[in-house]
């Protein structure tokens, strides 16, 4: 493989993927995007939301339960 020195004196707009190996140095440091991200997960078994009691889960939509629910405050 031949390594080759690039210098931009402008703008570098890339449409495709851009893999840099070595090292990236810059002057500023900016990022801008727009990435949405959905998660959908299916658990069995036990299952924990928080690690502590002033945590707040809201949930948008249906809530259906086919067991129990108890509370130990509001």
């Amino acid at each position: 493989m031949r390594a080759y020195d690039l210098e931009v004196t402008g703008s570098l707009i890339t449409t495709g993927s851009l893999k840099v190996v070595g090292d990236i140095t810059a002057e500023q440091y900016q990022i801008r995007t727009t990435i949405t991200q959905v998660t959908m997960s299916a658990v069995s078994g036990s299952s924990r939301f928080g690690d502590s009691v002033d945590d707040t889960h809201i949930f948008t939509g249906s809530l259906s339960n086919s067991g129990s629910i108890s509370s130990n405050g509001n």
